[in-house]
Order: structure tokens, then C-alpha cells, then sequence
């Protein structure tokens, strides 16, 4: 007789085997899964396995709920409670709930001296009445829709499933009906949060054996993991936007993930089980993007929104949980999220296992450069993408109306910027050209597009070409400038031009703002400087700067200034709902390009991982011939790759030595093999109005060839390559 293994998703879920050997022969596996279809139902696998979770996920302490059970009043209130609290955020009502559900979860287990405690059980099911009895609401649909439910549905399953007793009939009728007459409904929503609450949708069916709210509930969550070119949701370029087209891999990407994974890892092997295509967007999301944005255990701030603003928020150890249930949806590629929970539980470097390549996101203006040594991201805005949130009404992100605005993230260690947001300069976000304004304007809406219509980038898979035509003229900003970045294997070359404003403030390009680690060396003048802190200015720019294993060389006369210094701050101050202090040293390097400049330039490297004085010595910027730097055209050459990036903001031509390219619209573009027959060409749309490009490309090898590019609907800015050949 033939022997197989126990699929994987039974050594992962046992409570569905009926015996213990791991190897089978045929006639035992079948016989064991007959015995388990006629012993369960696939109610009962999912139950016991949202119930395994649930104990997983939620800790229980018996001095905890001993404290619970003496401040309980004779109602089954909470003193400390307001239960007619109606904030949007930090809603007090739930702490009644979670109180509830960690006293439930103390009942039914066996390790707890109140397992099946009469007495405890009396007081949950008088806390339960309380609820009903006050019924709760908050202005924020979010905790009435999500947060109420998932917490009221998850309690209901532990006691009815797991309890000595369950909860009275009337009582469990009652929750059921609030559940479903309260819950809202996940057809109203999109992306994540139509995935949070068809959640409780399942764990309702779940309790009420109801098999069409079971399919219509996993409909409804796998109904998200497909592509769109809406407003929200998983984009067909594998970014993910969440109010409106606004970049949110990180935060709503994150309930996305965590929602469609953990309903997925509850439904493996039944006949509600994620497959198929789906199962293939769902890793090429989380692998591709998700996991990019992500560097050791720290995910970049640029793509999770307000949340940034939140203490810790950057901090994604957690996520190995998501990469387990991966493990377990797509076996296929375990070893790579195996490699990731080791990233993320810091077992290995930032480095280990990551594999090079760049991104160019065009849905979202978000660029992701990713070599093992470090990772570099880039966010911007045009009239197709939405500004980084200022969460008013949630009280968040009270200073982020710059954020995304030619925004980087350098990441070596991936530490670089944890914890720093309450001491931030936000008049100096890294990458940004904006005036130092004393009052950082706070946008009325939290869905706020872009100014510009000339932004985008160009990539080849391994290399990436970003433009963008920075305007702002509300709030008395009046500012503008043409920024563009060119991302290579070790350097990322920083090109600006055309900078303008009529802001009675100065104006400055920040080059990085992270938290201090270590001395900072510096040549200048002919001179070598270590210091540990200080505030530095350079009229005669410096050769070389180097901190925190990053080499930043400026290539233009500039006036560069240079702050080290310790600084406090409070979270409440970006984050109305905390009250926390943070004390963080903060290197802060930046250009000041003076009050109301009229042609601002600047022209510098970022050189990650670069960890010696000597390295900074030795490094050789003449390796890039900046060709041109004007308002219509940036171009760089790159000798030792034998590449051309070129941006062109207006139509025009370019020409240098052997190549001459024009175009009939703006565009980015990479140059590849000039010196070969073959030539290819990176092409991208960043005119967000041209419908089609032409363009006329001429070599030592080739006379003249033309290229079309045509711009399709809801793709524009996506890169089309072609070859000579």
C-alpha cells in the first residue's frame, strides 16, 4: 500500500485528525477522513479553528480578572467606563468589551482557577445585559460597523462553544440581532473595510449554522484580493490605496491582509477556501509589496498614513503572524515567508535573504528601491492621488501636510526613523522642498489630491527613474520646484532645479531627518570633522557627510546645514488620543535654498551602507556625469551601468555624444545598451494629461527609430519597454 503525508493545513489545524500519525497509508487516510466528515462539519472545523485563534491572540490573567470582578458594580458596569461616550477614537465603551472578553476567556479555560465559575459566569452575563442596556454608539462608524462586533463576536463564540454555559437564549438572540442589525454590511465598503466587517459576518454564521451568510461572508472578504483601477483597494500595479486613491499598504493594507489571511487560514480545506487566482494576487501582493516595504522589523512610514503618528506604529514584528498564515495559504513560497518572520522577529539582519530589485507604483507615485543592503522609498502626489491624511476628526496627524511630497525613507537597519515623529521638524521631511513656515496648514478634508499634473518614474525591474513638479500654492505656500531622483545598485543621485516661491519663509531641501545613532564624520574645506552633536553651518559645501552607515556627497554649491541635537516631544502633539513623551537625538541635513528663490538648484548622492571614513574617501561620484539639470530636461549618465536616465518635463530633445532622444510629451525614461545595435528604452508616461508619446531615438548604430507610446485608462505612467532590435 502507497504511503502519503497529512496535508499541511491538518498538521497546522489538529483538531480535525483523528489519529496521530503523521504517515498514512491510503486505507487508514481514507477511512480517518470519513470518520472526521461524518464527526464534523465544516462549521465546526472553522469554529474550533477562529477559537484556537482567539486563545492565541488574546492574553488572560486571573489577577486581572479578579480586579475586573471587584470594580464591577451590582449593574454589571464599570466605574471607570463612560458608556455614553460618543469619541471617534479611543472609544471608552470598548473597554468594557475587551474586559468582557478577556473574563469569558478565563471561564472556559481549564489553566484558570475561574473555569467554570458559576458565579463569574453570572457576572458576564449581566455585563452582556448592561451592553444591551446602554447601548453603546460612537460618531465613528468604524467602532459601531468593526470594532464592537468583531469583540461581541468573538465572545459569543468562546462562551457558546467552549462554556460549561452558554449564554441565555434571550440574551444570545438579543447580541445576534444587534450583530446583524448594527454591524453594517460589507457591500457599503471597499478594500479593508469591507473585509473587517464581513469578519464578524462569518463569526455570525459560524454561531447560527447559517451556510449562505457563510459563503456570502467569505464572497464578501475574497471579493477584496482581486485588482482594481478604483479608488480603493489592491491596484493593479500591487500597491494599495484606502480613502480614495491614497497610498495605504501599511494601516489599511495591514487590516486587508490581516482580515483576508485570518479568514482564510479558518476556511483551508473546506469548500469556502481561498484559491486559485486570488491565492496567487494575494502572495504576489504580500511578497512583491507588502514585504518590501518592510526592512528588518520596521515598515516605511511613507506607506502607512496617519498611523505614523501613532506610538510605534512602524514597528511590524507582529507581521510574522500574517507570514504564518501564509505559510499556510501558499506552501509554495513558505521559504520565503520563513525568511521574512526571521527578519521580523530579528533572528536575522534587515539583509538576510532579500532579494534586489525597484518599483515604480504608478497608481500611487510611490517608488520602492530595494537592495539587500538597504531599502529607499519615495512618495509623491499629482490630480489622481490623495495627500497623506490629517485625520481631523480622528485627531491625528495633526502636522503631516507635507508628507507627501517628494517624501524618502532611507532605511539600512530599518531603525532609523522608530519612535522619531513626535520630535520631528515636519518643515523638514526628508526628500522635501518646502518653505520653513512657523504654522504647518492643516487641509479641511482628509481626501486632498495633488496639485500637479507632471509626476510618475520609470523602472526596468532593477533600476528606477522618479519625477516630480512639486507645486503648492494653497496656505501661502506658493512654492515649486522640479525634483527628480535616479535609483541605482549603490547610490541614489538627488536632482532639483527651477525652484520657486513667493513664501516669506525659507526654503529648504531636506536631505534626511532620522533619529541620531553614533558620530557624525565630515569633510570639508579640506577638512575631516567627528562630531557627536552640534548645529553646523556650510556656506562652501561639504565634500562628504557620513552618520548612521549612510555617505551623503553634494555635487552643487549650496549652503548645507547640519543639526545634531537631542530633542523632547509629546505624541499628543501629532496625535491628539496619546499623551507619551519621547526623547530622541535628531540629525537633521538639509539645503537652504534662502526666502523667495527664483532658480533654486541642488545636486546630491545617497550612498547607503557605506560604514567607513575610509569608504567615504574612496567613493568616486565622478562615476555620474550629470548631463543637463533645466526646467525642461534632467539627464544623468551613469558610466559604470552604461545607463541613461532622462526626465523630460516638457517636449523636447536631448542629445549627448552618441544618443539623441526627443519626445513629444513629458516622460521618463531609461536608456539601456546605447553602445550596442540593440538598444532598449524604459519608457513612462508623467504627463498626466497626454494620451500618447512619440518619440525619435538616434545612436551610433541607428539612424532613426520611432516608438509609440499609448497611454490606456487608469495605466497611465506605467512603464512600456522597447527595443531597437
Amino acid at each position: 500500500m502507497k504511503k502519503y503525508l497529512v496535508p499541511i493545513f491538518f498538521l497546522l489545524f489538529p483538531e480535525i485528525i483523528l489519529c496521530e500519525s503523521i504517515t498514512l497509508n491510503i486505507d487508514e487516510t481514507q477511512t480517518s477522513q470519513a470518520k472526521t466528515i461524518e464527526k464534523e462539519t465544516e462549521f465546526d472545523i472553522i469554529t474550533k479553528r477562529i477559537i484556537n485563534d482567539i486563545k492565541s491572540k488574546i492574553i488572560t490573567d486571573d489577577k486581572n480578572v479578579e480586579r475586573y470582578i471587584n470594580q464591577l458594580n451590582t449593574d454589571g458596569s464599570f466605574p471607570d467606563v463612560n458608556y455614553r461616550s460618543t469619541d471617534r477614537t479611543l472609544w471608552d465603551p470598548l473597554k468594557h468589551l475587551d474586559r468582557m472578553l478577556e473574563m469569558g476567556l478565563a471561564y472556559v479555560s481549564p489553566e484558570s482557577k475561574y473555569y467554570k465559575d458559576n458565579a463569574l459566569k453570572e457576572k458576564l452575563d449581566m455585563m452582556l445585559s448592561l451592553w444591551h442596556l446602554q447601548r453603546p454608539h460612537s460618531n465613528n462608524w468604524y467602532q459601531n460597523e468593526i470594532a464592537e462586533p468583531q469583540r461581541m463576536g468573538m465572545y459569543l463564540l468562546l462562551i457558546q462553544n467552549c462554556g460549561d454555559k452558554q449564554v441565555p437564549e434571550d440574551l444570545f438572540n438579543k447580541s445576534i440581532e444587534r450583530l446583524k442589525n448594527k454591524g453594517g454590511n460589507p457591500s457599503q465598503q471597499a478594500g479593508a473595510n469591507r473585509v473587517d466587517v464581513a469578519l464578524h459576518w462569518l463569526y455570525r454564521a459560524c454561531m447560527t449554522k447559517d451556510y449562505d451568510l457563510l459563503k456570502s461572508s467569505t464572497d464578501y472578504i475574497y471579493s477584496t484580493v482581486a485588482y482594481t483601477m478604483g479608488a480603493e483597494g489592491l491596484q493593479i500595479d500591487n500597491s494599495y490605496t484606502q480613502h480614495g486613491r491614497q497610498l495605504h499598504i501599511g494601516q489599511y493594507g495591514d487590516a486587508f491582509l490581516n482580515g483576508v489571511t485570518k479568514a482564510s487560514s479558518y476556511t483551508v480545506g473546506t469548500s469556502v477556501a481561498l484559491s486559485g487566482k486570488k491565492l496567487e494576487i494575494l502572495s504576489s501582493f504580500v511578497r512583491d509589496t507588502y514585504l518590501g516595504a518592510i526592512r528588518g522589523k520596521d515598515m516605511a512610514y511613507n506607506v502607512i498614513g496617519r498611523a505614523s503618528t501613532r506610538p510605534d506604529a512602524v514597528k511590524k514584528n507582529e507581521s510574522a503572524v500574517l507570514m504564518e498564515r501564509m505559510i499556510l495559504l501558499d506552501p509554495t513560497h513558505a521559504k520565503e515567508y520563513e525568511q521574512a518572520i526571521k527578519r521580523l522577529t530579528e533572528k536575522k539582519n534587515a539583509g538576510y535573504h532579500i532579494k534586489p530589485r525597484s518599483r515604480y507604483y504608478y497608481r500611487t507615485n510611490y517608488s520602492l528601491h530595494i537592495r539587500p543592503e538597504y531599502t529607499m522609498d519615495l512618495r509623491f502626489v499629482s490630480k489622481h492621488t490623495v495627500k497623506n491624511e490629517q485625520g481631523i476628526g480622528n485627531r491625528e496627524a495633526y502636522k503631516q501636510y507635507f508628507l507627501s511630497d517628494g517624501s524618502t525613507g532611507i532605511f539600512v537597519n530599518g531603525d532609523e526613523y522608530e519612535n522619531i515623529f513626535p520630535v520631528w521638524n515636519y518643515t523638514k521631511i526628508p526628500g522635501v522642498t518646502c518653505p520653513e513656515v512657523k504654522n504647518i496648514p492643516v487641509d479641511k478634508s482628509y481626501i486632498t489630491y495633488g496639485q500637479t499634473d507632471i509626476a510618475g518614474g520609470v523602472t526596468d525591474s532593477m533600476y528606477n527613474v522618479s519625477a516630480y513638479k512639486y507645486v503648492d500654492n494653497r496656505y501661502g505656500i506658493e512654492t515649486s520646484a522640479n525634483k527628480a531622483w535616479f535609483f541605482f545598485d549603490k547610490e541614489i543621485l538627488c536632482i532639483g532645479n527651477n525652484i520657486r516661491s513667493n513664501s516669506q519663509n525659507c526654503i529648504n531641501t531636506t536631505v534626511n531627518q532620522c533619529v541620531l545613532d553614533g558620530d557624525i564624520e565630515i569633510s570639508a574645506e579640506g577638512k575631516q570633522l567627528s562630531i557627536k552633536e552640534g548645529i553646523y553651518e556650510f556656506t562652501d559645501k561639504p565634500e562628504w557627510i557620513l552618520h548612521d552607515n549612510v555617505g551623503y556627497f553634494f555635487l552643487q554649491d549650496c549652503k548645507v546645514e547640519l543639526e545634531a541635537v537631542n530633542k523632547s516631544g509629546n505624541w499628543k502633539n501629532i496625535n491628539g488620543n496619546y499623551n507619551r513623551m519621547e526623547n530622541k537625538g535628531v540629525f537633521t541635513l538639509s539645503i537652504n535654498h534662502g526666502i523667495k528663490p527664483s532658480d533654486g538648484k541642488y545636486i546630491y548622492l545617497i550612498v547607503p551602507n557605506m560604514r567607513t571614513v575610509k569608504e567615504a574617501r574612496k567613493y568616486n561620484s565622478d562615476k555620474i556625469d550629470i548631463i543637463e539639470n533645466s526646467d525642461s530636461i534632467q539627464a544623468i549618465y551613469h558610466k559604470e551601468l552604461n545607463i541613461y536616465g532622462i526626465v523630460f518635463y516638457k517636449p523636447g530633445t536631448f542629445s549627448n555624444n552618441n544618443i539623441n532622444l526627443s519626445t513629444d510629451a513629458p516622460c521618463a525614461i531609461i536608456v539601456k545598451n546605447i553602445n550596442k545595435p540593440e538598444v532598449k528604452l524604459h519608457v513612462a508616461n508623467i504627463g498626466m494629461s497626454a494620451k500618447e508619446i512619440n518619440l525619435k531615438l538616434k545612436t551610433g548604430f541607428i539612424k532613426e527609430k520611432h516608438f509609440r507610446y499609448k497611454v490606456d485608462n487608469g495605466q497611465e505612467g506605467k512603464t512600456l519597454c522597447f527595443c531597437t532590435k
